[in-house]
C-alpha cells in the first residue's frame, strides 16, 4: 500500500532504490556462497596436497615402526602431525594444548576426517602400506588469511552495492523528472485553457506514443468541459430570462397601481412589491454572474466584511457583545448580499 501524499516521482525513485537494494543484496549473498565454497575447496585441496606430500616421506622400518624422513619444507612440519597406530606421536610440532588435543583426538580415525574448530581446519587421513594401516597423518590450516580476504571482498561488495543503489535511485529521479516535464506542462496548459480559453487544444502529432495519446485524451476532456460550460451558460441565460420576464411584469403592475394614487396602506404594499422585485432582480443578476464565472470583484467578499455586515443587521441586544476585529481577511466567492441572505 502506497503512502498517502507521496508523489509518483517519489514512488518510482523509492521503488527503484528498493529493487536495486534487493538485487544487490541477493547478488552479495550469492557471491558469498560461491566464495565460501571456493575457499573451502581451496583449503581442502591444500590439506590433501599436504597429506600426499607427507605420505611420500613415510616408510616402515625392519621392526615395523613408522619412520618419517626429513623434508626441506618446514611449513609442512609446522602444521603436520604423524601418529602410529597405537597413538604415539612420530613427528609433529608443539602448537599449544588446545591444538595438540584436537590433533591427538584425530589420531585414531578409521577414514579420512575433516574437522573445523574455531579458525582452524583439521584433516586426518589413515596411511595404508601393503594393505595395512600403518599411521595417521593430521594436518591443519588457519582460516585467518581466508577470512581476512573474505571480509575485504564483502566490504567491497557492500560499497559497490550501496553505490549502485544510490546511482540507480539518482538515475531514476533524473529520468522520471525529465519524463514528467511534458506531462506537468500539458496539465498546467489544460487547466489554464479550461478557465480562460475553451477553444485551445493540443496539437495532434499523429503518433501513438504516450504523450500523443495523453494529448488526444486531454483534447476530448477539454471538448467536454467546453460543451458543459456552454450548456450551463445557455441554461442560466434562459432561466434568468424566464425569471425576469414575469418579475418585470409584476413590477410594472405595481408601478401602474402606484400611479393611480391609491390609499396609504395600498401604496405602501405596492412600494414593497416594487422593492422586493428590485431585490429579486439584483439577486438574479448576481446569481447569473456567479454561474457564468464573470461576477468579478462584486461577487467576492471577505470573512471579516461578511461577519461585520451580519452584526450590523442583527437585532440590538445590550447583553451580547460581538466583535469581528480578530477575524482574517480571507476571501470567499460570493456577493455579500447573497451571503447575508444565506
Amino acid at each position: 500500500m502506497r503512502a498517502p501524499g507521496r508523489t509518483l516521482r517519489a514512488r518510482i525513485v523509492w521503488t527503484t532504490a528498493l529493487v536495486s537494494a534487493i538485487a544487490m543484496t541477493a547478488m552479495i549473498g550469492i557471491v558469498m556462497l560461491v566464495l565460501s565454497a571456493l575457499l573451502r575447496n581451496n583449503i581442502d585441496a591444500r590439506l590433501h596436497d599436504q597429506i600426499a606430500a607427507i605420505s611420500t616421506t613415510l616408510s616402515v622400518g625392519p621392526d615395523g615402526a613408522v619412520v618419517a624422513a626429513q623434508t626441506p619444507d618446514d611449513s609442512i612440519d609446522d602444521t603436520t602431525w604423524i601418529y602410529r597406530i597405537n597413538g604415539d606421536l612420530v613427528d609433529g610440532p608443539n602448537r599449544g594444548d588446545r591444538v595438540q588435543s584436537i590433533a591427538y583426538g584425530l589420531s585414531d580415525v578409521p577414514k579420512e576426517t575433516r574437522a573445523q574448530h574455531g579458525e582452524r581446519v583439521f584433516l586426518a587421513k589413515p596411511i595404508v602400506h601393503q594393505g595395512q594401516k600403518i599411521a595417521v597423518v593430521v594436518v591443519t590450516a588457519s582460516l585467518g588469511p581466508y577470512e581476512a580476504t573474505r571480509a575485504i571482498i564483502i566490504a567491497g561488495l557492500v560499497a559497490v552495492g550501496a553505490a549502485v543503489t544510490a546511482g540507480s535511485a539518482a538515475l531514476a529521479a533524473w529520468a522520471v523528472r525529465r519524463t514528467l516535464i511534458p506531462v506537468e506542462s500539458m496539465a498546467a496548459r489544460a487547466e489554464d485553457w479550461s478557465e480562460h480559453d475553451l477553444d485551445a487544444r493540443f496539437d495532434d502529432t499523429g503518433t501513438e506514443d504516450e504523450f500523443a495519446v495523453l494529448g488526444r485524451t486531454l483534447n476530448l476532456l477539454l471538448d467536454r468541459v467546453a460543451g458543459a460550460l456552454r450548456n450551463e451558460q445557455q441554461l442560466t441565460s434562459e432561466l434568468a430570462h424566464e425569471l425576469r420576464t414575469p418579475l418585470t411584469a409584476i413590477r410594472g403592475e405595481a408601478e401602474l397601481a402606484l400611479m393611480k394614487h391609491p390609499d396609504a396602506e395600498s401604496a405602501e404594499r405596492f412600494e414593497r412589491v416594487v422593492a422586493l422585485s428590485d431585490r429579486m432582480g439584483s439577486t438574479i443578476t448576481a446569481l447569473l454572474a456567479i454561474a457564468r464565472g464573470s461576477a468579478g470583484s462584486t461577487a467576492r467578499t471577505t470573512v471579516k466584511s461578511l461577519v461585520s455586515a451580519a452584526l450590523d443587521n442583527r437585532p440590538a441586544d445590550p447583553d451580547v457583545a460581538v466583535s469581528a476585529d480578530q477575524l482574517t481577511d480571507d476571501e470567499i466567492s460570493a456577493p455579500i448580499d447573497l451571503a447575508l441572505r444565506a
